[in-house]
């Protein structure tokens, strides 16, 4: 098999790519055919970007480029491409959801989610950002530079580009009631940047825990 195909393997392992079957079971849209001009785009989208760096792939060749692969042949066969889109993105999203909210139940892992959601990087190779502020409490760091907004706007999709904006609300904003997320704009929405935000509000204590 080649490392393409092992690509492939693991893009529909991902939450976000599960759905496209049951949509295009409802919209009786051929799978076989449907996958056939997938692959054949997403390997294109993968050779022109063959050359671009380790930190870059990871985002972009399991997530941004098999994803605008699928958005632009839903072009060709669905009536509702960008809302089926939605559909499929969404649906992992709230898989996401479901996994932090799981995982949140932990109070260790809520002590410790500003530090640890903050990059430790200001330069992934992917994303550029600006750390604003951190503390076991409360984090902000903007996103200077996205590169779904570039690849989107690279092969002409741009109005899908909010899609995975959104997406992220549904996963981080509703983790848990002690977590607040408090992002206001985002580079795909037309800002200059993002503005990521969290507070993470301790847990009373109670008067017999206290004693």
């Amino acid at each position: 098999m080649s490392s393409y195909d092992d690509i492939i393997g693991n893009v529909f392992q991902n939450p976000h790519f599960i759905a496209i079957h049951d949509i295009l079971s409802a919209e009786e849209i051929p799978e076989e055919t449907f996958m056939t001009d997938f692959k054949e785009l997403f390997f294109l989208f993968l050779e022109e970007h063959v050359n671009d760096n380790e930190a870059l792939k990871e985002e972009s060749y399991y997530y941004i480029l098999p994803g605008i692969a699928i958005y632009k042949t839903l072009q060709r066969f669905s009536k509702t491409p960008l809302e089926s889109f939605k559909k499929m993105w969404f649906h992992g999203a709230e898989k996401g959801t479901a996994y932090l909210q799981e995982k949140a139940r932990d109070e260790e892992f809520l002590a410790g989610w500003c530090r640890n959601i903050t990059p430790k990087q200001t330069d992934r190779g992917a994303f550029i950002f600006d750390i604003k502020s951190v503390s076991d409490s409360y984090t902000e760091y903007h996103v200077l530079k996205c590169p779904y907004v570039l690849f989107c706007r690279e092969y002409e999709c741009q109005e899908s580009t909010t899609v995975f904006c959104d997406s992220d609300d549904i996963s981080f904003g509703n983790i848990h009631p002690r977590l607040i997320w408090g992002r206001t704009q985002t580079i795909g929405r037309g800002e200059q940047f993002c503005d990521f935000r969290y507070t993470y509000i301790k847990a009373e204590r109670s008067a017999d825990a206290a004693k």
